[in-house]
């Protein structure tokens, strides 16, 4: 059986040491021998533009909605997603009336028909040296791990995967193998959901992960030379734009 080479050498981050950088504090939720990293999502949407929110951003002023109160909204109903699957995961706690647990529930009855299930883990906080960041579930599937991610977004990207291979680097440093990838996708609207799944006994999934990881090194570079040049920026012109 073949699995991800869970490397970042395309890149040399060790460059990065050099810079010297300070991460704010809506960035430093993670740290790393007691210095501040960013946040994984911070990574990717510093450095990835994704024309769909362009046209989602254009519909929500043509309805006259709030921009901000509208991202608010779903960032809420995401967070109550992952809390109520967490608590049913970890109590037996339900949340009858909220369309995405629901949807949750009805493929975990699902999979649970003809699978053996155990929970290895659950949002657990990983940290390294460039980065960090917290994965939704891992799960052993018989016999087989899969990194789950649980999704309340009405569009799903190769973002997505590029967010969970930065989460199976973390867990090869810390030893632990993965066999697979799962985004789950919970519709809001009706008890639906829809798998995005990556197994890589696959070739053609092994290497789109592998190509994710590399990805993602790049991003990383990318991330911290930007933060690098604007602070330049600001050094040199700050007293110009005054």
């Amino acid at each position: 059986m073949i699995f991800p080479i869970i490397s970042m050498n395309n890149f040399d981050l060790k460059d990065l040491e050099l810079l010297g950088l300070d991460f704010n504090s809506e960035e430093n939720r993670y740290i790393y021998n007691n210095v501040p990293v960013p946040r994984v999502t911070a990574i990717l949407s510093k450095t990835i533009h994704e024309d769909h929110l362009m046209v989602w951003a254009n519909k929500i002023g043509y309805k006259h909605q709030n921009y901000t109160q509208v991202l608010q909204a779903a960032a809420e109903i995401g967070n109550k997603t992952h809390k109520s699957i967490e608590n049913y995961l970890r109590s037996g706690v339900e949340e009858p009336d909220f369309i995405p647990f629901l949807s949750f529930k009805s493929w975990w009855d699902l999979i649970n028909k003809d699978n053996k299930i155990s929970i290895i883990g659950m949002e657990e906080k990983l940290i390294c040296q460039w980065f960090g960041g917290t994965y939704d579930c891992l799960l052993n599937i018989s016999g087989s791990i899969y990194l789950i991610d649980f999704k309340s977004s009405n569009h799903i990207s190769y973002k997505y995967f590029l967010q969970l291979s930065a989460y199976m680097y973390m867990l090869n440093l810390k030893g632990v193998r993965v066999d697979g990838c799962l985004i789950l996708q919970l519709s809001k609207y009706k008890i639906s959901f829809k798998e995005y799944i990556l197994d890589f006994k696959n070739s053609d999934h092994y290497n789109f992960i592998n190509d994710c990881i590399h990805t993602f090194s790049s991003l990383v570079y990318s991330y911290y030379r930007i933060h690098y040049t604007e602070n330049l920026y600001t050094k040199i012109f700050k007293n110009k734009e005054r």
